[in-house]
Parts: C-alpha cells; sequence; structure tokens
C-alpha cells in the first residue's frame, strides 16, 4: 500500500472513529451512571473536521486514479466509508436528541433494610428490580404540564411537572411511597435512598 493510499485511509476513517467514540463516551455515561458529558462542542467540530476531510478524500482519490487509473478499485472502500459516515452522523444525531429529552436517574440503595418495589409517574411504571441490588438507573420522560394563562416571561408559559414517586418495601412487607425530587428534561443525578427517607421526615 501507497503512502497516499494510507492517507486516503486514514482521512476516510479518522472522523468516523472519532465521532463513534465521543458518541458511545456520551451514550455509556449516560446510561450507565447517570452523568452528563458534555460533548456538543466537541462533536460539532469532529463533524467540520469530518467535512474538510471527506473533501480532501476526495481529491486525494481523484489525484490516486490520474496517477494509477488500473488501481481505481482500492479506493472504493474509503469512498464507502465517507458515504456511510453521513447516515450514521444523522443516526447519532437522532439519538442523541432523542436522549436529551430523558431524564437518568441513578438511585443508590444505601439502606440494608428497604427494597425498591416499584418507582413510577403518571406516565410510567417500573417493577420487577433485582433483589439486592444496590445501584440502579432508570430513565423517563418528564412530562411538563403547561399553563396557558400565566406566562412567566414573554415567550414562556409556566409549567408544572409530574412528580415521580419511589415505593419502599420495608422488612416486614409494608409499602411506603416517596416522593422523589423534580427531575426536568436532560437531568442526569444521582440520589439515595436515605436522602429521600430523609427529605420526608
Amino acid at each position: 500500500m501507497t503512502r497516499l493510499l494510507k492517507l486516503i485511509y486514514i482521512l476516510a476513517i479518522l472522523p468516523l472513529l472519532i465521532g463513534s467514540a465521543t458518541f458511545f463516551y456520551w451514550y455509556y455515561k449516560r446510561t450507565w451512571y447517570a452523568s452528563h458529558a458534555d460533548i456538543e462542542l466537541f462533536a460539532f467540530f469532529t463533524i467540520l473536521g469530518f467535512l474538510l476531510f471527506a473533501v480532501l478524500t476526495l481529491l486525494l482519490c481523484t489525484f490516486f486514479i490520474y496517477k494509477n487509473q488500473t488501481s481505481w478499485k482500492k479506493i472504493i472502500i474509503p469512498i464507502l466509508i465517507i458515504v456511510l459516515t453521513f447516515p450514521l452522523i444523522d443516526l447519532y444525531g437522532t439519538l442523541h436528541n432523542s436522549l436529551l429529552d430523558k431524564a437518568f436517574v441513578r438511585i443508590i440503595n444505601d439502606s440494608k433494610d428497604l427494597e425498591i418495589d416499584r418507582i413510577w409517574s403518571e406516565n410510567f411504571e417500573m417493577r420487577y428490580f433485582k433483589k439486592n441490588k444496590d445501584d440502579i438507573i432508570i430513565s423517563f420522560y418528564p412530562v411538563y404540564n403547561y399553563d396557558w394563562t400565566q406566562m412567566i416571561s414573554s415567550d414562556w408559559y409556566h409549567y408544572d411537572i409530574n412528580p415521580v414517586f419511589i415505593d419502599l418495601k420495608i422488612t416486614n412487607d409494608s409499602i411506603r411511597t416517596y416522593e422523589l425530587n423534580e427531575f426536568s428534561k436532560g437531568d442526569c443525578k444521582t440520589i439515595t435512598l436515605t436522602d429521600v427517607i430523609n427529605k420526608h421526615k
């Protein structure tokens, strides 16, 4: 493989690898640890870099064909990589936007006497949590209820967010219900059961 062909491959695949690694890092942090990773600016420059590298790669491919007309098939793969990167960028963007509307909450069971029976709100219900699991991640879409008669500012109306509740099973199998903190779209938070209980004392 010539230096020119190696350069073509590197320019074609590098933005795809960097962009994919960035998205999956953000996805992993959000879904496994309910932790926010600020990747928007980096992703923006990655996409700009991809567009620049794509143009440069196509120019180098044209030059490669000009110099090696009998070996034109060698640049099919880099061109396919560039073409496939466009729908992948769109897919990553769609997934990113859909997950931004969800709240991710990490719940740590730091009490030996309590078991999570149910987490619920008006628009969802979660059950069947693994027993003796001290650390769980939940995700849901917070529901906003707007009061169209009361404005907060010139372009924003007052709203309430549906509360989220947690049912805890006590040692005698009785159930106690607690209201969790308010969660907005895009929130990534960690709470403990002792904090939830102490808030209601």
